[in-house]
């Protein structure tokens, strides 16, 4: 369940006031016991007024990741069908990134499930896309790198 690419939705307890169903992915599982996950948001953050699925905007400093809805994006596991968001989905830098021990994760969040795999294409254009985000945290961009050199190893 928590492997790269992973999109999981569950209900969260975000803060002390806030709690919700949400969609999260799974970037990274370093050595069984942090997890590096980022939240999406429906919110238009894209930062283009032209919304692309995929990189947003299409040329110049990325700002954002969108999957428009109803695109493709990868498998349920649940059902082997293809999976793809109800709602515009927004990747941003400076939202939703977390950092917790897995047992922190877990205990964070309600009726957690896998609902896709995302295909390797896209979780690649995703982690490449916020790699360049001058808006990335510094330890997440660190994170990304080893996972962009993974991926250039393997292709």
């Amino acid at each position: 369940m928590y492997e790269v690419g992973s999109v999981l939705y569950g209900y969260f307890y975000l803060n002390e006031n806030l709690s919700k169903n949400k969609y999260v992915i799974v970037f990274d599982l370093s050595d069984d016991t942090c997890l590096l996950t980022t939240f999406t948001t429906s919110q238009p953050r894209s930062g283009s007024l032209d919304i692309t699925h995929g990189r947003n905007p299409v040329s110049g400093i990325p700002v954002s990741y969108v999957f428009l809805k109803d695109v493709e994006i990868g498998i349920d596991p649940n059902t082997n069908l293809p999976f793809c968001f109800p709602q515009n989905t927004t990747i941003v830098p400076d939202y939703g990134f977390s950092f917790k021990l897995l047992s922190e994760f877990q205990a964070t969040s309600k009726n957690l499930k896998k609902v896709c795999q995302l295909y390797n294409h896209e979780i690649n254009n995703l982690i490449y896309t916020l790699y360049h985000c001058t808006k990335t945290p510094k330890n997440v961009k660190k994170i990304f790198e080893k996972k962009l050199e993974e991926m250039n190893k393997v292709s």
